[in-house]
């Protein structure tokens, strides 16, 4: 399983760029994904069978755009892909004296077989 390549597909639900890391775009609203840490997480033979990966989405968005129907949609593929102990938080970012941004953060973990 490339964990990637399905965050990657994200872009197709929520009709918005999804890019690893840094997103550097012309677009005004966007997602970026990451590594926050990957483990082995079971062993067989002494052997690592099965990894863990704890990662992180941010979709940042207009202030303005109903965040609620993205949320939903990310919270919902990421569910379907196997992603579990998914949290939720969401803020408002000055981005200059007139213009804020909403960042929605997932935090999840996910397995993969080695």
């Amino acid at each position: 399983m490339d964990v990637n390549k399905k965050i990657l597909a994200l872009s197709q639900i929520v009709n918005l760029p999804v890019e690893e890391d840094e997103y550097e775009g012309n677009a005004s609203e966007y997602v970026v994904f990451n590594y926050s840490d990957e483990r082995s997480t079971e062993f067989g033979d002494d052997n690592p069978l099965i990894n863990t990966a704890s990662m992180m989405i941010k979709a940042v968005l207009k202030k303005n755009t109903d965040y609620f129907i993205i949320k939903d949609k990310i919270w919902e593929y990421l569910l379907s892909i196997g992603a579990y102990d998914i949290t939720f938080q969401t803020y408002l970012e000055r981005i200059s004296n007139d213009k804020k941004m909403r960042n929605l953060i997932f935090d999840y973990k996910i397995t993969k077989e080695r």
